[in-house]
């Protein structure tokens, strides 16, 4: 929290921060916090009561730091990165074509590094048979170009998509919100709901409570009511069902969130 010219409170994102304190109380932390601009930074030394700190579920040797939810599901992150890392040894690997000849014809002699260099060109290797007239011992293939790139095991690609959804998972996301999710708008709509009124929501309360204690003033943030155009049509539908079931309209728009307010 900064006051800016004119007397005007703003709030100022820190780049790196060292907190220390005796008590296990945050009102009696202290934070050294480094503020920095497009060409220079600064530290400044501030209070608790002037600090807004976001913390996500401390763990008790470090009430000062956050868990996000991948370090608790650390062996899922620790795959995604392996998964991560050898589809990138896949597709980082030479990309070329391979045209088998006899030997004397034309056929590179450091075959080896030519691959290495590829770069999607077509390279010459030696064939197994004797020449272009030995039909007998020639295999078919000798002729015709093979490829030379990228073809990760189907196994591999099916477990990443499997990661990837684990991870939105820890973050509250649903597979249907994914890439990888299903074209099914009925299932991204549920999902969305979900992820609003139980990750976003419970979010937004304590930042809400960060900001009232930082700021003395209440702060609220309500996101618990989406009103995306995706969402318009199940509320209309719910404002119907309630009051063809005897319920007043005007009661049912304020349960569907559509009341005055």
């Amino acid at each position: 929290l900064d006051i800016a010219a004119g007397g005007r409170l703003r709030l100022l994102r820190c780049d790196t921060r060292d907190t220390w304190g005796e008590g296990p109380d945050p009102s009696d932390w202290w934070y050294r916090l480094t503020v920095t601009g497009p060409r220079s930074h600064r530290t400044v030394t501030a209070p608790a009561a002037s600090v807004v700190h976001l913390r996500y579920a401390t763990e008790a040797h470090s009430p000062a730091r956050g868990v996000s939810p991948l370090q608790y599901a650390s062996l899922t992150g620790q795959l995604g990165a392996n998964l991560e890392q050898s589809l990138g040894h896949e597709a980082g690997g030479a990309v070329a074509n391979l045209i088998a000849l006899p030997e004397g014809h034309n056929s590179p002699a450091g075959l080896t590094e030519a691959i290495r260099n590829a770069r999607g060109r077509t390279l010459l290797p030696e064939t197994v048979a004797g020449g272009y007239g030995d039909s007998a011992g020639a295999p078919k293939k000798d002729f015709q170009p093979s490829r030379l790139g990228a073809n990760p095991p189907a196994g591999l690609v099916h477990l990443r998509q499997h990661v990837e959804s684990s991870v939105l998972a820890c973050f509250g996301v649903g597979s249907p919100l994914g890439p990888a999710g299903l074209n099914d708008g009925t299932a991204a709509r549920e999902a969305a709901r979900r992820l609003w009124g139980l990750t976003i929501q419970p979010l937004a309360a304590v930042i809400g409570e960060e900001l009232t204690r930082v700021l003395e003033q209440p702060v609220t943030l309500d996101y618990g009511r989406p009103s995306g155009m995706a969402d318009l049509a199940a509320r209309a539908r719910a404002v119907g069902a309630l009051v063809k079931a005897g319920v007043e309209q005007s009661d049912a728009l304020a349960l569907t969130g559509w009341d005055a307010e």
